[in-house]
């Protein structure tokens, strides 16, 4: 099932309509293109050029890491606050890949200091991003935009949902892996119909449109043990 109403961002287009079309065509209508229009995945042009660059950077944080395992790129960061993880659960991530052997970088913005994250980088284009993705064992993230890029280049990730219907958003990318918890509201869309709102929210929703912006966060989500989600890196990249 998936909801037909509106998400918190009260602009955006609906997020699907349950039995009519998928969520990706009713975004596209909601922004005014033609939902008929044939998805094809985009393709990542080879560039020698920044592959090598990708490739001295990750090698210049091995050795300054003083580690000879797997480069694992996590990023905490999210565009919308209900999806979003603990910033303490993936520092104690990040601190116990970097005990166990790996190479863990988070990626932040660069206005975020450095000694709030163990091993962050930030100020880096696009393009660069991709192919540090495209250069790594593995990424970590909530729903989030790297996350759909590493499906895209084919490099391993573990994606952390609460309310986002993870087959929907990421079914097609054979790259990727779902990590939830076991609250029976995981993959909700934020169903008005159910009632979700009104009990799973960190912030209560009363009903006010003007509350919807102010959420805390999705307790689904939050309810993801950062023990599972080391175990479950660990796995992969073993």
């Amino acid at each position: 099932y998936i909801t037909a109403e509106e998400g918190p961002k009260t602009y955006h287009p609906p997020k699907g309509i349950a039995g009519v079309r998928d969520w990706l065509r009713c975004w596209i209508e909601g922004y005014g293109g033609n939902p008929n229009t044939a998805i094809v995945a985009p393709q990542l042009v080879h560039d020698p050029a920044r592959y090598e660059q990708a490739e001295r950077w990750w090698q210049d944080r091995d050795r300054a890491t003083n580690t000879k395992g797997k480069r694992v790129l996590i990023f905490p960061q999210v565009a919308w606050p209900t999806r979003a993880y603990p910033d303490s659960a993936f520092k104690w991530l990040a601190h116990r890949l970097m005990g166990a052997g790996y190479n863990p970088i988070v990626s932040v913005p660069t206005y975020l200091a450095n000694h709030e994250w163990p091993w962050c980088f930030g100020g880096h284009s696009l393009e660069d991003m991709v192919w540090a993705i495209k250069c790594a064992d593995l990424t970590i993230s909530v729903d989030t935009g790297p996350a759909h890029i590493a499906g895209t280049v084919g490099t391993k990730g573990l994606v952390l949902v609460g309310p986002s219907p993870y087959e929907l958003f990421y079914g097609w990318y054979s790259s990727l892996e779902k990590v939830a918890s076991d609250l029976p509201c995981v993959g909700c869309n934020w169903d008005y119909a159910n009632g979700n709102r009104s009990w799973c929210m960190s912030k209560r929703y009363e009903g006010d449109q003007g509350d919807v912006l102010g959420w805390e966060g999705c307790t689904a989500t939050k309810a993801i043990s950062p023990y599972t989600v080391f175990g479950r890196a660990a796995a992969i990249l073993d």
